[in-house]
């Protein structure tokens, strides 16, 4: 049998793995923007690309 790769991460308490063949790709950290007057589950926004992706988490801070 040969190896393969995955990407793991955690989700609040939940960890996970997805094989590499089903990830589109892995981008690195950038300027996130804090956006005013949300919740505290919306850290902010970045742009990826000409397009805006909101940054949501639930940890606690």
């Amino acid at each position: 049998m040969e190896g393969f790769q995955v990407v793991a991460f955690r989700l609040g308490e939940e960890e996970y793995a997805v094989d590499i063949n089903f990830i589109k790709e892995i981008i690195r950290p950038t300027k996130m923007t804090r956006v005013p007057k949300t919740e505290d589950y919306i850290k902010g926004v970045i742009n990826l690309r000409g397009v805006v992706v909101p940054i949501i988490s639930d940890m606690i801070n």
